[in-house]
């Protein structure tokens, strides 16, 4: 299944042009206009949506730092695409396991990320979408890494 039909607003058709010094001024809204509707995408309950405000402010530096360093908008797409199903699974896992005190979002995400990729994820149908989930995975893993040590 194509991750773009999993969420509603996916943006428009891919685009290849690097994005220029010019574009830096692009904002995840733009480029994701629902981002910030993500988590009621996510809730399964209403306690859900808290969770997942947290979860999309931890992922926004990392996706603000993939449009600062200029990759081409159809990548970071992919990649928002990916940090989507990344939340997603987050929440659900939470929720099934009702995790909210035990965990905070941060690192609820860090447990679930790694320098092998991320947990498994139930939306994903080919072997080629499973490799550019973990490869988001791998790259917020690494994103991360400074901070957590800073810690």
């Amino acid at each position: 299944m194509n991750k773009r039909f999993l969420r509603k607003d996916a943006g428009s058709s891919p685009e290849k042009e690097k994005l220029s010094t010019s574009s830096l001024s692009q904002t995840i809204e733009k480029i994701c206009p629902d981002f910030q509707e993500w988590p009621d995408s996510w809730k399964g309950e209403d306690k859900d949506i808290p969770y997942g405000e947290e979860l999309i402010e931890t992922f926004r530096p990392f996706i603000q730092s993939l449009i600062n360093a200029g990759w081409t908008k159809n990548t970071i797409r992919n990649h928002i695409d990916n940090l989507w199903l990344l939340g997603g699974e987050i929440i659900r896992e939470v929720n099934d396991d009702n995790e909210y005190h035990r965990y905070t979002p941060r690192q609820k995400l860090l447990d679930s990320i790694g320098p092998e990729g991320g947990p498994y994820c139930r939306h994903l149908e080919s072997e080629e979408e499973s490799r550019s989930f973990d490869a988001t995975c791998r790259k917020l893993y690494k994103y991360l890494q400074p901070m957590v040590s800073k810690k």
